[in-house]
């Protein structure tokens, strides 16, 4: 059983938005609380690093989670937290996806994501190049194996000019 069907069988019995299809209009209620769910894991995941994920990042939450942000336990790795958090956001995003309609899609949304994203991981120097060459304070790094990838200053992989996700995924779901 796939993580979005176990997710669904446990969810089906109080879902009133089940095996309508895509849905266009979740309620307004709904969309806040899958984004406070996912944003509290999201500072749990923080937490588990050792790190204080900060209102700051998250300037659209206001003031809910500053409470929680105090209870944190700055510089400690925890590895069970940290699995925990993950197993936690994996739950709230297939929430989303049964929510949303959108199960019927998701295995291969995440093979096209994913693929997609790999295509920045492995260049040839030249179009490393033009990726750093693209965008200011990028930086080549050597994969060690004559490929390469290029980050920004904050550590995202850069991607080549490939054909947008994006596209492809509306593609898919028509």
């Amino acid at each position: 059983m796939t993580h979005v069907e176990l997710v669904e069988k446990f969810l089906k019995p109080t879902l009133s938005l089940h095996n309508i299809g895509l849905q266009a209009d979740i309620d307004n209620l709904t969309k806040e609380r899958l984004i406070k769910m996912l944003l509290e894991e999201v500072f749990e995941l923080a937490n588990g690093l050792g790190t204080v994920a900060t209102t700051t990042y998250f300037s659209t939450v206001g003031d809910q989670f500053a409470d929680y942000k105090a209870e944190q336990d700055e510089g400690k790795y925890n590895p069970v937290e940290v699995l925990d958090a993950l197993v936690d956001i994996e739950v709230v995003l297939h929430n989303a996806t049964v929510l949303c309609g959108l199960t019927k899609y998701y295995n291969e949304a995440f093979h096209i994501v994913m693929e997609n994203n790999m295509k920045k991981v492995y260049l040839d120097k030249t179009t490393a190049e033009e990726v750093q060459a693209a965008g200011d304070d990028r930086t080549i790094v050597e994969n060690g194996d004559d490929t390469y990838h290029v980050v920004n200053s904050y550590g995202k992989i850069m991607k080549p000019p490939v054909e947008n996700v994006k596209s492809l995924l509306l593609k898919l779901i028509g």
